[in-house]
């Protein structure tokens, strides 16, 4: 069991752990350790908002599943699995690319990484700071905001 990569699932948008039931029990019974965690703001998990000084993005998420997997995954080969949003959420974990915009160094894991599975992928779920974009006029501003 420890050969193989241990997995993280990570839900799409509006989703929870829960929708990877299914899934988790088939790659448990082939034999890899297989972990799960619920976005900021989805499924069980806190739901802090811009009040809160909060504001959910790829990055955002990204950022957390590199903690989750520091902490809770260490020293295990790893393999990301996402569908929809969490296919970005994946790839952005794995690439770095979240670390400039959270202030985060690279993450350590990137090495151990041996794959990443993109299910759905929802491309172009990756608007964060779009508005500001200069193509925009005023009232296209505030629309998309």
């Amino acid at each position: 069991k420890r050969n193989n990569p241990a997995v993280l699932l990570i839900h799409g948008f509006g989703c929870s752990t829960t929708y990877w039931r299914e899934t988790t029990s088939v790659l448990t019974s082939a034999g890899h350790e297989v972990y799960a965690l619920d976005l900021l703001g989805q499924g069980q998990s806190a739901k802090p908002g811009r009040a809160d000084g909060i504001e959910y993005s790829i990055s955002l998420w990204a950022a957390q599943c590199s903690v989750y997997i520091t902490e809770n995954m260490k020293n295990r080969d790893v393999v990301l699995m996402g569908n929809s949003l969490g296919s970005l959420v994946a790839l952005s974990a794995v690439t770095g690319d979240f670390t400039a915009e959270v202030q985060a160094p690279p993450p350590a894991w990137q090495t151990r990484c041996k794959g990443i599975c993109m299910f759905n992928c929802g491309v172009g779920l990756n608007s964060s700071g779009i508005s500001k974009e200069p193509q925009w006029n005023p009232l296209q501003r505030f629309l998309i905001e």
